[in-house]
């Protein structure tokens, strides 16, 4: 007997959030039937797909091989229904999207709201993390990350090139002195980000020294405020901080020399229609001034 493609979306659901509770909220459903759904299809499969502890579940063998498949075959049946509708209408179906966390409020949120509005029939799963996650295993659709690239088989669009500021406490500079060329750069302590801004993307002429490093800038920035060292932040980092006097902004006149902003998304011969609207409107929202993120979008 074949599975419900429901029950079937519920598992992937259950494997992806590893909580009844939060497949429930995602799929709309009460905990019982999340739970009723997932007993009846491993009654059904004659295998258990989900370790249940008291510190939460995790996959099975079984499970995640299951799982693997189970996301091929939804997206291949979503993708198939998206590409029958017509090219004009509203795009319908699932969107798997992942961002840096800095990048959240100024980029992906203005862009997903604005699609939601022209496609109510759109859903997105938004993972927003400092890591570098695998589009095809985690079954992500959309990917926006900055820097080299590691994975030359994934469909990449360069949506812009950020530069960082420098930034440091007042209480910070009161103790170790305010920098004022490059080479003064080597007597401070560097906060940097460990995959986003490795040291390459400090301004030329930087020494190597001390260095404390963060997968996530909001740890950079915390540093920063709590008087650690000297942070270099993407643009729309820390400004309030700075306009509050909490953080001084150093050597305006010597950015960084830029780190590439990419969507990617997973190895195919034609991306899905829902995937590359989505893909269409961050290229156009990440094409303004970066001072104009966060706004919403227009048109």
């Amino acid at each position: 007997m074949t599975p419900d493609l429901d029950d079937l979306r519920t598992f992937t659901a259950v494997a992806e959030g590893r909580s009844f509770a939060a497949a429930a909220v995602r799929l709309a459903l009460s905990p019982s039937m999340v739970s009723r759904r997932i007993a009846g299809l491993e009654r059904l499969l004659g295998t258990r797909l989900l370790h249940r502890t008291t510190r939460g579940m995790h996959l099975t063998a079984a499970g995640a091989r299951f799982h693997e498949r189970c996301c091929v075959l939804l997206r291949a049946l979503d993708d198939a229904c998206d590409d029958a509708r017509d090219g004009d209408a509203p795009s319908a179906g699932p969107v798997r999207l992942t961002a840096p966390y800095s990048l959240g409020a100024p980029l992906v949120a203005p862009v997903v709201a604005e699609l939601l509005r022209r496609h109510p029939g759109l859903q997105f799963d938004l993972v927003l993390d400092d890591g570098r996650r695998d589009l095809v295993r985690e079954g992500i659709d959309l990917a926006v990350r900055a820097g080299a690239l590691s994975d030359s088989t994934c469909v990449a669009r360069r949506l812009a090139t950020l530069h960082g500021h420098l930034v440091a406490s007042p209480a910070y500079l009161a103790q170790h002195g305010t920098p004022r060329d490059i080479a003064d750069l080597a007597a401070h302590r560097l906060l940097e980000h460990s995959v986003m801004s490795p040291g390459s993307c400090w301004p030329a002429g930087v020494q190597a020294g001390r260095r404390v490093r963060a997968n996530g800038f909001d740890a950079l920035l915390a540093l920063a405020l709590h008087g650690a060292g000297v942070a270099l932040l993407p643009p729309l980092t820390g400004l309030r901080e700075i306009e509050r006097g909490e953080l001084v902004t150093l050597l305006p006149h010597a950015p960084s020399p830029g780190v590439d902003l990419w969507a990617l998304a997973p190895p195919t011969p034609r991306l899905p229609a829902r995937t590359r609207r989505v893909l269409e409107a961050l290229a156009a929202y990440a094409s303004r001034p970066v001072g104009e993120w966060g706004r919403p979008a227009t048109g």
